[in-house]
């Protein structure tokens, strides 16, 4: 089961550019390996910020011709191209119906994937917020409660509950509390469901809120919830 507080599925990565960089995928795969280039190249252009792990940076890359790869299992059709000021073509962007890159195509790498998990016997449910996680006698999540218009849904999970909604962009109180670097300032990425979720849903339940400090400045919003 997929809930989808908005109407539209996706969230910023459904109005982004759709740009996913990778070595080793099975558009570049070669016998050379530019593992550490790409990372070294990602490390450079981000100047080095004191909170961009070079390690981390360097396992992304390792592991982003497999992802791309499962995606592609998944009806993702990318083209390879350059991108975000590459010097090799490491950016794989959604075919855009004659074989060239989709300038702004987020949308279709979500599209893929949602009408691979409705073939997959999954269910979404738009305009159907979680509004609280359900905790057993140890704490463990097993569950939500989720709420339509009309309907209050218990929703007990077999395999775990995954939150995929933690951008904060459009919630000023957590701005102040997990990114006062960013306070005030514009961000480009938010989109209308930012306002902070998972964090709203996790913490009571006990979680660990882990941030930088920053907003991301870029279509997409990573924070950590552990």
């Amino acid at each position: 089961i997929l809930l989808e507080k908005l109407a539209i599925i996706g969230g910023s990565t459904n109005a982004s550019g759709g740009a996913i960089m990778g070595v080793d995928s099975p558009l570049n795969a070669d016998d050379v390996d530019d593992t550490k280039d790409w990372a070294d190249f990602i490390y450079e252009r981000d100047e080095k910020h004191e909170n961009v792990s070079y390690d981390k940076i360097l396992y992304v890359a390792r592991v982003s011709g497999e992802n791309i790869q499962w995606l592609m299992g998944y009806g993702y059709d990318p083209v390879l191209g350059y991108g975000g000021n590459s010097p090799v073509m490491w950016s794989h962007r959604p075919n855009d119906g004659t074989g060239n890159q989709l300038a702004h195509g987020g949308w279709k790498v979500i599209n893929a994937l949602n009408d691979a998990f409705i073939a997959g016997g999954g269910r979404l449910m738009t305009e159907t917020p979680a509004t609280e996680l359900l905790l057993d006698e140890n704490g463990a999540v097993v569950g939500v409660l989720a709420e339509s218009a009309d309907t209050v849904y218990t929703i007990h999970a077999k395999g775990g509950v995954i939150l995929a909604c933690g951008g904060f962009d459009n919630n000023a109180e957590m701005i102040e509390a997990y990114a006062p670097e960013s306070a005030g300032l514009f961000n480009i990425g938010a989109n209308a469901g930012d306002d902070g979720d998972a964090i709203s849903l996790a913490e009571p339940a006990g979680a660990e809120i882990i941030s930088t400090g920053y907003l991301m400045p870029a279509w997409t919003t990573l924070h950590m919830c552990e």
